[in-house]
């Protein structure tokens, strides 16, 4: 807005920013989302050879590790649902950006036959008493449980059948690449940073989101899960996929990267 452009924290702020991105500097700018490389150029216009992309930089093992029948089938019996029972992830902090109103509101619309088998799970910390207000508005708060902050978030990969990530700002995403790693088909917003990968792995739905209309999101849940046979399909796409593409090696790539930059400059 005009009047934050008027402070001096926005000054300083984008001072710094025009000497990282400026075409007229030197500096090299290491990434890990090509989405954010398109936005800054169109505002700066800095050259191309001047960003490298690099990988997000997961755990592989530790996710694995976690995809175990036993995991699924405990995490389900403590929620008293059972493996033909849907189960619907989300999971990040702060759940307005990351859209959880907008996922009740989806689960609120399917058909009803639909809706009664589906659960959503979300993890992370956020205000969990107006998403819990919104869905018992809309009729489906038993359906819903926050798991708040995790360090077992592998295990509900585990235990889930789809990923949601209807954000309405995201950079980058690490849920959506660990929901790869784990086989997990993904909804996610077109404009989240990492949504390229869904894409790429053509593992998924991408949710429209310039502008964003609720009921498009309706629509595409339902449709995900009107095809749920072509759900093992996804899953396999989304595991060759991170068997194929380097998801993992960040501070190698990155350590590679200075190094050549540095040894071009001597």
């Amino acid at each position: 807005g005009a009047w934050y452009q008027m402070t001096p924290r926005y000054r300083l702020l984008a001072e710094f920013e025009e000497q990282v991105f400026s075409p007229r500097c030197p500096t090299h700018i290491l990434t890990i989302s090509a989405r954010e490389k398109a936005v800054y150029q169109q505002h700066y216009q800095t050259p191309d050879e001047r960003f490298h992309l690099i990988p997000p930089g997961l755990d592989r093992q530790r996710i694995e590790s976690a995809l175990t029948a036993d995991n699924r089938r405990q995490l389900r019996e403590d929620c008293r649902l059972s493996d033909t029972d849907t189960v619907m992830l989300m999971v990040g902090s702060d759940f307005l950006r990351k859209g959880v109103d907008r996922a009740l509101h989806a689960l609120a619309a399917l058909p009803v036959a639909e809706r009664e088998t589906c659960y959503l799970w979300v993890i992370g910390q956020g205000k969990r008493k107006p998403m819990m207000a919104l869905a018992r508005r809309l009729g489906i708060e038993k359906q819903i449980t926050f798991w708040g902050g995790r360090d077992d978030v592998p295990r509900f990969l585990a235990a889930a059948d789809l990923l949601l990530h209807p954000a309405r700002f995201e950079v980058a995403g690490n849920a959506i690449i660990e929901a790869l790693v784990a086989g997990l088909p993904v909804l996610v917003s077109a404009s989240a940073g990492f949504s390229t990968h869904v894409e790429a792995a053509k593992a998924g739905w991408l949710i429209a989101d310039s502008p964003y209309l609720q009921e498009t999101f309706d629509t595409l849940l339902n449709e995900a899960l009107q095809r749920r046979s072509q759900w093992p399909e996804l899953k396999q796409r989304a595991l060759d996929y991170a068997e194929q593409v380097d998801l993992y090696r960040r501070p190698q790539v990155a350590m590679d990267v200075i190094e050549s930059v540095i040894g071009g400059n001597q």
